[in-house]
């Protein structure tokens, strides 16, 4: 059961990996720049 479940998810995960990792990564950094940004600013106005 577990081969077969593999067998299933394998070519499911690598259309994953293809075509969302880019969006996925691309959506991180910017939320992580954003978050960065934010803390940046915050730090500079409130120290």
């Amino acid at each position: 059961m577990e081969a077969r479940m593999d067998y299933v998810l394998l070519p499911v995960v690598n259309f994953i990996e293809k075509h969302c990792l880019n969006w996925f990564r691309a959506v991180f950094f910017y939320a992580a720049a954003s978050d960065g940004k934010k803390r940046l600013c915050y730090t500079i106005n409130y120290s």
